[in-house]
């Protein structure tokens, strides 16, 4: 929402451009492609369906902020 504020008041200055807000996903606090137990090569500490619904969320909440692209 504070990142919205700004371009919005950048548009009263120039209608003919206005700015746009870009969101970003990621990187999450968990890795999926590697290891962390070097004895367990396959051995992941989160699941796809975990990251799914952390990306998930975080998307909507770049969305209630008011994102113009993610």
């Amino acid at each position: 929402r504070i990142a919205r504020r700004v371009p919005e008041e950048k548009t009263d200055e120039t209608p003919d451009r206005p700015p746009f807000v870009a969101g970003v996903l990621g990187p999450t606090n968990r890795t999926s492609s590697i290891s962390p137990d070097v004895n367990d090569p396959a051995y992941r500490n989160v699941t796809y369906d975990e990251l799914v619904i952390a990306y998930i969320e975080s998307t909507k909440g770049l969305i209630k902020g008011g994102c113009d692209l993610i």
